[in-house]
C-alpha cells in the first residue's frame, strides 16, 4: 500500500462515520422567506403606484402608503407561492 491509497483509504473510512460528509442537504424553505424578498424586490419599482394614488388620486399619504403595501403584498404571494411548491 502506498501513500496515496492509504491515505484515501483513510478518508473514506472518516466519511463514513462523519455527518458532515453524507452530501449536500436540502434545507427547507418556508413561504415567508421567498414571500419576503419578494416583497423588497418589488419594493424597488412601485414608486410611482404611490405617487399616482397620493397625487391623482388626492388620498391621505397614510393611506396610499397602505394601498401600495397591499398591492406589494399581493405581487409577493408570487414568489412565495412559486418557491413554496
Amino acid at each position: 500500500m502506498d501513500l496515496v491509497t492509504g491515505a484515501a483509504g483513510s478518508i473514506g473510512c472518516y466519511a463514513n462515520s462523519a455527518p458532515f460528509f453524507q452530501g449536500p442537504q436540502q434545507i427547507p424553505i418556508g413561504p415567508c422567506a421567498p414571500f419576503v424578498f419578494g416583497f423588497g424586490f418589488f419594493l424597488t419599482g412601485v414608486s410611482w403606484i404611490y405617487l399616482s394614488i397620493q397625487a391623482y388620486g388626492n388620498l391621505h399619504p397614510s393611506i396610499a402608503i397602505f394601498i401600495t403595501m397591499l398591492f406589494l403584498a399581493y405581487l409577493a404571494l408570487f414568489f412565495a407561492l412559486a418557491f413554496y411548491f
